[in-house]
């Protein structure tokens, strides 16, 4: 191979890299967004919920409307809005863990509701932090 090929290539790569290492910080800032988005909707259902001003009636109501309202909006089904209060309840109560929330995707987080304790929850949260899980693995 000849050395202008080889340069050609390496510099190209470098290129690559540049676009991988910002698309990988694009996915991760919107992973946060994300994440923030649904702890805030999840902290309103169980404010509402715990005011007994809001019940499985009503959440319903509210993601149709959200559809009528926003129809190109995904993700905002009656037991999607019921996971993010689950969400929202399952660590308001672990302040230490709210930085390593932001680290996992949403369906990551729905992997870990299925845990029987709290104590198991942080247990595979810190793991999976410490893992590297990342938002798009």
């Amino acid at each position: 191979m000849d050395t202008h090929l080889t340069q050609q290539i390496n510099e190209f790569s470098q290129v690559l890299e540049l676009i991988q290492s910002g698309r990988a910080k694009s996915y991760q800032a919107v992973n946060v967004a994300l994440i923030e988005t649904y702890w805030a909707v999840g902290e309103n259902l169980s404010r509402k919920v715990a005011e007994a001003s809001w019940g499985k009636g009503i959440v319903k109501d509210l993601a149709d409307w959200l559809l009528t309202q926003a129809p190109d909006l995904k993700g905002f089904s009656a037991s999607n809005l019921w996971r993010m209060k689950q969400f929202y309840e399952a660590y308001v109560d672990a302040p230490k863990l709210a930085a390593l929330l932001r680290v996992l995707s949403w369906t990551k987080h729905q992997l870990l509701f299925q845990c029987k304790t709290p104590k198991e929850r942080e247990f595979y949260l810190i793991s999976a932090t410490r893992s590297h899980w990342s938002p798009s693995s």
